[in-house]
């Protein structure tokens, strides 16, 4: 049942906060199969549970999952950023000028979103990523700075991208002035004139340099 399978993962979620590590660990290294095959779930509710398990596991126990997080989530995350982008582009809110995801933060599409912008910024605090890894985030996250963007979506894609800065500054600069059009040259594709997005990025700049 994809009702039981999304209450399984919330309340594994819930739980790594308050279980010790001996115990944890052991749990989550044999679930694993499971928690990734879940992330592929033909229900968006159940994907979404089990990016918050991820997320919590993440920002939790972070030594333990920086490693599985860019091996093994970030590939299927980057496919699901760039299939609800595609479905964000053809939907009604997004023709009405919603242009990413909804206008609530109680559905599915908004809880999943979240939960991968939380569980990123974990992982790159963690440990720092390969270059290509990096640069794929700096790039696919860029829609969330959009003003257009839910708010919480915006101050939660700000906080990666600080936390990108601690040790991809220049990568970061130029994928973000790339997108407004403040340089040419190889990245000039990357720029997204009707993106309203230079509020978010001065501040996120601004912030890398204090």
């Amino acid at each position: 049942s994809p009702t039981i399978r999304a209450r399984i993962l919330l309340l594994l979620a819930n739980s790594v906060p308050v279980l010790p590590e001996p115990a944890l660990l052991p749990s989550v290294h044999q679930a694993w199969p499971f928690i990734l095959n879940r992330l592929a779930d033909s229900e968006t509710f159940v994907v979404s549970a089990a990016a918050a398990l991820v997320e919590a596991l993440a920002t939790n126990v972070g030594d333990f999952m920086a490693g599985r997080v860019w091996e093994d989530v970030w590939p299927r995350f980057r496919t699901m950023l760039q299939r609800l982008a595609r479905a964000d582009a053809s939907s009604a809110l997004a023709r009405r000028g919603f242009g990413v995801g909804t206008e609530s933060a109680y559905t599915h599409s908004h809880r999943l979103y979240r939960a991968i912008i939380l569980t990123m910024t974990a992982a790159v605090r963690g440990v720092q990523a390969q270059d290509t890894g990096c640069w794929e985030v700096i790039v696919l996250f860029r829609r969330f700075l959009r003003r257009d963007a839910h708010e919480e979506l915006q101050a939660k894609a700000r906080a990666l991208y600080i936390a990108l800065c601690k040790n991809n500054e220049d990568a970061v600069w130029l994928g973000l002035a790339a997108t407004l059009g403040w340089i040419e040259g190889s990245v000039a594709f990357l720029q997204e004139p009707k993106w309203d997005v230079e509020a978010n990025v001065r501040i996120i700049l601004k912030c890398s340099t204090v």
